[in-house]
Formats: C-alpha cells, structure tokens, sequence
C-alpha cells in the first residue's frame, strides 16, 4: 500500500537520505534543499514522506504559489531502489486528493526539464497537459481536477479504467486523437498516453484492432455513440 506521511523529526533524516540515479540528479532538487524550502515557506509548502509497505520510497512536496495564485506539485522524487514499480503514480495522485480535500482546488500546476521525458509522461499518465509556458529549461504542465484519471474508479471491459474505455468508444467510432483530446477536454499526449495503455491491455496493436475489439465486446452501446 502507498501513502503519504508527514515529515517528522523521526523520519526526517531517512528523507534526506533517499537517492535519485546520477542521470536524473540535474532534474530534482536535493532532499536537503526541498525541506529547507519547506522551512522557509512553511505557511505555503506541504512536504510528505511516500510509503509503500511501511517503507519510505520517495518524497513530495505540494506548494501554493502565491504570485500566481494557484497550487502546485513543487517537489517530486522516488528513491532510484524503488522506482518502476509503480509508486510514483500512486503518490501523485495522493498528492493531488491532498490538495483537492484541504483546499478544494480546480488546477494543479507542475513544470518539468525539457529533456525529463519520464517525469512528462509520469504527470501525463494522471491528466497533466502540458500550458505551453516555457521558463528556461522547464515547460509548464496543468491538471484540470476533472480530467485526473481516478485510481479507485470502476473498471470496464477487464482491466480498462472509465477513462480508456471512453477513449476506446470515441476510436470505434472514428475520431482523431485531436478530436478525442477536444471531445474528453484532455491534451492529446494524454490521448497517446491511453492508446498506448488501451493496445497492451487488448493485445492488439492498432487502432482498427482497437475499434473491432470494441465492437466485438460491446464497448460501443447504442447510449454511448456519438
């Protein structure tokens, strides 16, 4: 099981020694300098230790930022010992609950270097698109609370979420990514992100495979076409 702890004067010093790969050590700050931030913007910084199994794994920290006014995923790390195992997606979307419980947000914002392609295709795996806003080497993200892909949502079709199923309805019925990122209100790398999901859960590899495997197993109800 995932979950968030805060950080304490027990655990605190297991947080600074959580590691990133040498590769990955230009695009995460330092443990050690996210929680002197913590310290510094106590009132606007909200730091959490990531557990699975009673094991701290990783560490988060949510932000408001008050100049723009709007919430943040801010710090974003999982020990190099426990990463592709899939805790990172989990705990991003426990940091988003976080944010969306104690203080009811409608966005959350991130930002990632522009050559971190697994942190890109991480935030778009739970709805982040990207806002276009590029500050140095960092490009802006924005999740819109309606588009995150719930964990504990029902599943259809065997393992397929909601969300891929609607995905896999609009590909039966025709549309383009772009018009399926326009029909679902989500950016269409977050469309290839779900097709890609979708081809492997099927087994198949394209989209007309995809649209005959629907068809085949009813995904396509008559309420459901468009």
């Amino acid at each position: 099981m995932v979950e968030l702890r805060e950080i304490t004067k027990e655990n605190y010093e297991e947080c600074l020694n959580l590691k990133i790969a040498d590769n990955q050590k230009n695009f995460v700050s330092s443990n050690v300098y996210s929680l002197a931030q913590a310290w510094a913007y106590y009132n606007t910084a909200f730091p959490f230790a990531i557990y699975a199994n009673d094991k701290m794994v990783g560490f988060i920290m949510l932000g408001y930022y008050e100049v723009k006014r709007y919430y943040t995923l801010w710090k974003f790390m999982i020990d190099e010992k426990y990463q592709n195992k899939g805790y990172g997606k989990k705990a991003l979307r426990l940091g988003i609950d976080y944010l969306v419980n104690r203080f009811k947000v409608k966005e959350v914002y991130t930002a990632y270097y522009a050559t971190n392609h697994i942190a890109r295709d991480l935030y778009a795996s739970v709805g982040f698109c990207e806002t276009g806003e590029i500050v140095g080497n960092e490009i802006g993200m924005k999740l819109i609370i309606g588009n995150m892909e719930d964990s504990s949502e029902k599943r259809v079709n065997d393992s397929l979420t909601k969300r891929e199923n609607e995905v896999l309805i609009q590909i039966a019925n025709g549309l383009s990514n772009k018009e399926i990122a326009t029909s679902l209100n989500i950016c269409e790398r977050t469309v290839k992100n779900h097709l890609f999901s979708i081809y492997r859960k099927i087994d198949v590899s394209d989209r007309t495979q995809a649209a005959i495997y629907a068809i085949k197993n009813d995904t396509v109800g008559n309420k459901e076409m468009i």
